[in-house]
């Protein structure tokens, strides 16, 4: 039964970005982190305190395929922060990366339409979910280290140099 405000459903523009904050602030030990886009401070800043505070973090991107030429200088000047910090970004190779997808401590999966941006929260109707259930956490995880072991490490290029972003 759907219970407003009991469920695990996750929408934008009402409460997506306050629950995606609040399952990475929880976070204790692990968060894998499966997203195109890197454009919302407020998600970028709580992703780089919970590797402050001892989370093994590991990001994976797609480089710029999704990623608007508009998009391309925040994403990738949020990737670098993260990188300079010592976050693990890597990049996949294929299949070409449309998942939202963060893992908390490998036993809550939030999924969903909205990527890691202001728009995302704050201007479209954008759906997700927060799943705890042991098999379908399983699967998604299992999916992120399948697309993990395939990535490399992301040189994330110099957002002003557009040259460098194909």
């Amino acid at each position: 039964p759907f219970v407003p405000g009991e469920s695990p459903l996750v929408w934008s523009n009402d409460n997506s970005r306050l629950k995606m904050a609040h399952h990475i602030d929880a976070a204790k030990e692990h968060l894998e982190i499966q997203h195109p886009k890197y454009v919302d401070l407020l998600i970028l800043e709580r992703i780089m305190e919970a590797f402050a505070r001892g989370v093994k973090v590991k990001v994976l991107c797609s480089g710029t395929h999704g990623v608007r030429a508009w998009d391309r200088v925040e994403t990738f000047s949020s990737l670098r922060m993260m990188q300079k910090l010592g976050l693990a970004v890597h990049k996949m190779k294929t299949p070409k990366l449309h998942a939202k997808l963060v893992v908390v401590d490998r036993r809550i999966a939030f999924t969903g339409s909205m990527n890691i941006h202001h728009r995302a929260f704050d201007e479209r109707r954008e759906l997700g979910i927060v799943l705890e259930d042991k098999t379908m956490v399983s699967q998604l995880l299992a999916t992120f280290q399948h697309d993990w072991n395939e990535s490399s490490k992301f040189e994330v290029p110099d957002p002003l140099i557009f040259d460098q972003h194909v």
